[in-house]
């Protein structure tokens, strides 16, 4: 197996691009590909930096608009005018038209810190997008803190979210989508609904279901055959909502968060669907971006803002030094003191994602991977050593398919290897991406990436893996000790209802020791490679005392007296002594039995309720607890140990209180 050159911006959307036929429509698959670039353009979504410092904005995007192939969103323009410093970088998302042989001028003006998912533009012009909302302040000034939430299916119009029964709280909504063209050097991304449209939606419930007022609006912004959760009542942004700053009409001790107004950014629905993260970073980083601007750009919003985002991937470098991690605490630094970022520490716990081994010249480490049965999504692994200053090129991996086919490879920096079936069909790609510099010297670390194609296809012509146990075995070619950890990437459905997405998953026999909890052999015994440190989320590290990470507690109904009746979530994530967060900033509540899950709070429709769980419930009980104590002062807390500084034990938003 010759390693070749890695044309993607990692193995992870290399691997996208591979499987969804990207290649195809360049002329490099198999006969008888039907796509063409003419007929179904490419666009790649980057974040760029200029190299010149000197530049003016206005410059800047005048170039990207005299240049064929360079699209962006307006709002990018508007953003860097507002919040550029003086002596800084122009920093922007753009979108490239894929794979282009030459670059232009204006291209080697800049320099490409990351890139999403390849998207595909809109023919013909769409009408002009909805100007940005610019918050107008209040008569008595900006409201001392506002609320946003970053997440999926967040029904704005629903009961909990109004001022008054026909009065929203919201004053503005983004509804993000994949990018559709607006001009010729412009892309709309989806569509910004100022206070006044969704007022004249809210009212216009008297007339039809909320449910029909979502149907009419993602029939105008989503795709056809796109799923949107603005249909199901147990969506997963409207109880996030709801638990971090949704209030009763008629509970007159919620008046004060009835006074706290809203912003909403509702994510494309292909993030969601896509748990790997590969679509999650751009539309994120828009999505903060714009809730900054927003609340803080000409008229002021709030003096405050707290921003809950219930979202996260498990396999990273977890050190503080990823592209997402380095740029939100980059965005974090122009508001000094003004912003509150609060995401999960992680619900991966017992899911057997992480190991970890030491291995010495010469000496090889196996585990098992087990690929699950009627997987239609890829399946990823990557290995990373503790200390970055260590090669990656000295691992030699090998793989043993469930079939019996056995495959070794060494891959050098930047390049990667294929395993193919017997009958020559790709199943398995090995990258070693390479350490990328990203801000102020601080480089995002190598690593490499396993990807497994889908163990079930859609059609008869897909690419897939064998399904069951491939043993991987890791050995260090070496001359100096090396520590490794293994990271499966989170895999599953958000949504239990979507077929087709499941979970990989690291096996080994010291993985099913009697568990006293669940009362079978789930547990981890003393000896063997799966650990469960390390199992927080990729994102839990960000460099900045504005971000906090929230873990999941179980707190009893009742009194908790001494933290007695209070301990981890069987699933909340423990940090690792080589990860830069060994524990959550705070924990909040996110059970309160071990026979019925997660807590009750709204449903997307008005007086609808759903049940959620996991540290994403934690994660909006601690945003709520933040937004009480800025407004009167810190409640009393509980400290516990494995939960981190303090545990918020209740939330007045679920509705099962005792």
């Amino acid at each position: 197996m010759r390693p070749k050159k890695t044309k993607g911006w990692n193995g992870y959307l290399d691997w996208a691009a591979e499987l969804t036929g990207a290649h195809m429509a360049l002329g490099k698959a198999a006969k008888g590909a039907s796509p063409k670039v003419s007929d179904a353009p490419l666009w790649e979504p980057i974040f760029v930096r200029s190299k010149g410092r000197a530049i003016s904005t206005e410059a800047f995007f005048d170039a990207a608009a005299a240049t064929k192939g360079i699209r962006f969103d307006p709002f990018e323009r508007d953003y860097n005018l507002w919040a550029r410093a003086p002596g800084q970088p122009v920093e922007a998302f753009l979108y490239r038209r894929y794979r282009r042989k030459k670059k232009t001028p204006f291209e080697k003006s800049f320099k490409v810190l990351a890139a999403g998912a390849l998207v595909t533009a809109a023919g013909q012009p769409v009408a002009a997008a909805t100007p940005l909302a610019r918050a107008e302040a209040p008569d008595h000034g900006p409201a001392p803190i506002a609320a946003a939430v970053i997440d999926d299916g967040i029904g704005f119009l629903n009961g909990r979210f109004r001022a008054a029964p026909q009065q929203t709280r919201f004053v503005a909504f983004w509804v993000q989508a994949l990018a559709r063209r607006q001009g010729a050097s412009q892309m709309q991304i989806g569509q910004v609904l100022e206070q006044e449209q969704i007022q004249e939606m809210l009212c216009q419930t008297r007339i039809e279901s909320e449910e029909e007022s979502y149907s009419h609006l993602a029939g105008q912004i989503y795709g056809p055959g796109t799923r949107h959760s603005l249909r199901h009542v147990n969506s997963h942004g409207t109880p996030i909502m709801d638990l971090t700053a949704g209030a009763d009409l008629s509970d007159p001790e919620q008046a004060d968060m009835r006074d706290v107004p809203l912003l909403g950014v509702q994510l494309p629905p292909q993030s969601f669907d896509d748990t790997s993260g590969t679509r999650l970073q751009t539309h994120f980083l828009q999505a903060l971006r714009w809730l900054l601007y927003t609340t803080f750009a000409h008229d002021k919003l709030a003096e405050r803002l707290v921003i809950n985002a219930s979202l996260g991937i498990v396999a990273g470098p977890k050190n503080g030094r990823s592209f997402l991690e380095q740029q939100i605490a980059r965005e974090l630094d122009r508001l000094p003191g003004a912003v509150d970022l609060l995401m999960p520490f992680g619900s991966a716990y017992e899911d057997n994602l992480i190991a970890r081994r030491c291995l010495e010249p010469d000496q090889a480490a196996a585990f098992d991977l087990r690929l699950a049965f009627d997987d239609r999504t890829p399946s990823f692994v990557e290995l990373r050593l503790e200390d970055d200053g260590q090669d990656l090129e000295t691992l030699e991996v090998t793989l043993t398919a469930p079939d019996g086919g056995r495959y070794t490879a060494q891959v050098p920096a930047g390049k990667h290897v294929s395993f193919k079936r017997q009958d020559k069909s790709l199943m398995a790609r090995l990258y070693h991406i390479g350490a990328r510099k990203i801000w102020d010297g601080r480089a995002e670390p190598a690593y490499l990436t396993l990807a497994f194609a889908p163990t079930v296809g859609f059609s008869p012509k897909d690419l897939t893996a064998p399904a069951g146990r491939w043993d991987v075995s890791v050995k260090n070619t070496g001359g100096a000790a090396v520590a490794l950890s293994i990271q499966v990437q989170r895999d599953d459905a958000v949504y239990r209802r979507q077929i087709g997405a499941r979970q990989a998953r690291l096996d080994h026999p010291n993985a099913h020791d009697w568990n006293p909890h669940w009362r079978d052999f789930s547990a981890l015994g003393t000896a063997g490679p799966i650990t469960h440190h390390g199992s927080q989320s990729a994102y839990a590290s960000v460099p900045h005392d504005q971000f906090h990470s929230a873990g999941g507690a179980l707190v009893r109904p009742g009194e908790v007296e001494a933290g007695d009746d209070i301990r981890p979530a069987s699933y909340a994530a423990a940090g690792g002594d080589w990860t830069a967060a060994p524990a959550p900033s705070a924990s909040a509540l996110s059970e309160t039995h071990t026979s019925e899950f997660g807590l009750r709070a709204a449903g997307l429709f008005s007086a609808s309720t759903t049940r959620l769980s996991g540290s994403s419930t934690a994660s909006a009980s601690l945003s709520r607890d933040r937004i009480t104590a800025l407004a009167k002062g810190t409640p009393p807390h509980s400290y516990v140990d494995r939960l981190g500084g303090a545990t918020v034990l209740d939330t007045p938003a679920r509705r099962d209180r005792p």
